[in-house]
């Protein structure tokens, strides 16, 4: 489309993204601080004109108004026919239109003023970037919301924090949900399940239910109680799933992260812990002493090479969910550690002739920490954040057991050898650890 302006400058707005549309607006005029603006659009429904002027609030009939037979002037006038009950709206997923740019539009978003239906199209077209860019291309699926009611979110429900929250939900749910509602509820030590949150009824739905105590919406949220148990709600949520439905389900579960069990969690924590170092204050004498029997260099060797191929058996066992297993897995881990650690001491040592061996220790040990281990922490803190998994953590692990292994290979073994610092070594150049 071309648009001319006054004095004969004229510039062309391109359609772009539009394909099987039926009706489209293509660009917008309107006036601003006196002056005259052109926006483009390139916004397309694939239900027709139905959808398009629903889209700007206007209701259409689902079929043409009947026209009724007119009376004859010496019959009698009727009483009024009763008023029909209006008929069932269609499903919300049948109703739904995507325009050109992956945006998706329910129903209820006819009801809204124009203020709110301008500043819910920003919310869902940013919602929309960010499937595409993330290679889910108008996805369907079930929304589910679920509020933390429980004493530590005080703070956060009295300054608005949780109302904002779900404000900025709504979009989500537009896009993603079959019928563009968010399924809610609310836990404490019980949960309670709330009337689902629509695009039409979100501000008065937020004013209602996102409260702590008393009774609202004849909901009461003194009863749910005050602590959290989070396994009652998960339970439920799980157990509304539709297995056999390709549908996915997102489940919005919105907590600051507080628990009532923290006591008995720490405790379960301790223990692990000191179970795990228990283990490993017997181990390192140990491994040492096994090293003075049968060489610095295979005892080290095979405790990196148990650490390298216990390393996924390790965080299958932490992520079991069982105590036991995290315990098993933490002591055998524990074990392999101090296969290699017992003998570190000494293999470190006697790698170096006695001239530099103090200098040698010195930068060969803390420029190795400062290189793996000190950033190891962030690394695996990243590959967690940006892939969600453990794999990608288990695998740099793998990777640095690897390292070490080409390493100790690399290295000579000096069990059992004269390392004297006698001209006669020094005279065999024994400066290097890689030296024979």
């Amino acid at each position: 489309m071309t648009v001319t302006q006054t004095g004969g400058t004229s510039f062309e707005i391109p359609a772009e993204g539009l394909t099987t549309e039926r009706s489209a607006v293509l660009l917008e005029v309107y006036r601003r601080n006196g002056s005259w603006k052109v926006r483009n659009r390139s916004a397309g429904w694939s239900g027709g004109l139905d959808a398009l002027v629903t889209e700007h609030g206007v209701s259409v009939d689902e079929s043409p108004a009947h026209t009724p037979t007119p009376t004859q002037a010496s019959e009698p006038a009727q009483a009024p026919a009763p008023a029909q009950t209006p008929a069932p709206a269609q499903s919300a997923s049948a109703s739904a239109t995507v325009d050109g740019h992956g945006v998706r539009t329910v129903p209820g978003e006819a009801t809204l003023s124009l203020v709110k239906r301008e500043k819910l199209n920003l919310q869902k077209r940013e919602v929309a970037k960010v499937l595409l860019t993330k290679g889910a291309s108008n996805p369907i699926g079930r929304v589910v919301l679920v509020m933390d009611n429980t004493g530590s979110m005080s703070k956060r429900y009295r300054s608005g924090e949780v109302k904002r929250i779900i404000e900025r939900m709504v979009p989500v749910a537009t896009q993603l949900d079959s019928d563009g509602n968010l399924e809610a509820y609310a836990y404490a030590q019980r949960f309670v399940k709330l009337p689902d949150v629509t695009v039409a009824d979100a501000d008065n739905w937020v004013n209602t239910y996102v409260h702590l105590h008393g009774r609202h919406g004849d909901i009461d949220f003194d009863a749910i109680g005050g602590t959290n148990n989070e396994i009652p709600i998960m339970e439920e949520i799980i157990g509304t799933l539709d297995k056999t439905a390709a549908v996915p389900t997102l489940v919005l579960f919105f907590t600051d992260g507080g628990f009532h069990a923290k006591a008995q969690i720490t405790t379960l924590m301790l223990t692990l812990v000191l179970v795990a170092m228990a283990v490993t204050f017997v181990a390192l004498p140990f491994f040492g002493k096994l090293s003075d029997s049968y060489g610095r260099k295979p005892v080290f060797l095979a405790g990196v090479v148990a650490m390298l191929l216990f390393t996924f058996p390790w965080f299958w066992l932490v992520n079991s969910g069982s105590f036991l297993l995290a315990m098993v897995g933490f002591v055998a881990f524990c074990l392999a550690f101090s296969t290699s650690y017992g003998p570190l001491a000494a293999f470190f040592a006697e790698a170096f002739d006695t001239r530099i061996r103090y200098t040698g220790i010195s930068f060969g040990y803390t420029i190795g920490t400062l290189a793996s281990s000190a950033p190891a922490p962030i690394v695996a803190t990243y590959l967690l954040d940006r892939t969600g998994s453990y794999v990608a953590v288990a695998l740099f692990m793998v990777a640095m057991c690897a390292i070490s292994v080409v390493c100790v290979i690399a290295m000579r073994e000096t069990y059992r050898q004269d390392l004297s610092d006698t001209d006669e070594a020094a005279g065999q150049e024994r400066l290097s650890p890689t030296s024979t």
